[in-house]
């Protein structure tokens, strides 16, 4: 099976064997108006962006256009409060002189903990390690990241600041997209 695709240089790419494919460059497929967040939004405003442009994460950069974290839909909910402790003093005691308590775990619902997390600056929420990749990695060395950190996508940095993104949608469009007239995702 040969399928072509046009990249972002306008060259076409005939894929048909592996070494078309190992030779793509994160430049060929990348989404370039990438949506991205400010370390001082909240997770209300992120959360608002994700479902506005119908992403699941989102680059954090700072002023300068730098990389700093990573918010996902995935950190937002592993924030999320929604089970806590109370501790409860058991009358009688189980022992004669002393006071007994017992520990209870109640559920917290999911809209009262996302109201507790909303207002938190996404500076404290996001990930800061973050696997970034240059404009002429290879695809396969950025599917090796994705794979080993289990993470969805990748920012593309040129000269330390922000000048793309590939994520798995991106890479599986790219390697089996068969006209150039099929409109590729916006970020």
């Amino acid at each position: 099976m040969f399928v072509s695709l046009n990249n972002t240089g306008g060259k076409r790419i005939i894929f048909g064997s592996n070494r078309a494919i190992l030779e793509m460059l994160a430049k060929d497929i990348m989404v370039q108006e990438v949506v991205t967040l400010h370390p001082e939004d909240t997770v209300a405003e992120a959360t608002m962006k994700f479902a506005e442009h119908k992403v699941s994460g989102c680059p954090v950069v700072d002023d300068e256009g730098t990389v700093v974290g990573i918010l996902s839909e995935a950190d937002v909910l592993a924030h999320l409060k929604t089970q806590y402790k109370s501790l409860k003093m058991k009358l009688p005691p189980e022992i004669m002189f002393g006071i007994s308590f017992e520990e209870k775990v109640e559920e917290k619902e999911m809209v009262k903990a996302f109201d507790e997390i909303g207002g938190a600056k996404v500076r404290d929420v996001m990930r800061r390690n973050v696997a970034v990749a240059g404009e002429n990695d290879t695809i396969q060395s950025i599917v090796r990241r994705m794979v080993k950190n289990k993470i969805n996508r990748v920012p593309v940095t040129s000269g330390g600041k922000l000048v793309g993104i590939v994520t798995r949608g991106d890479v599986i469009s790219g390697l089996y997209q068969n006209d150039s007239s099929t409109p590729r995702r916006s970020s």
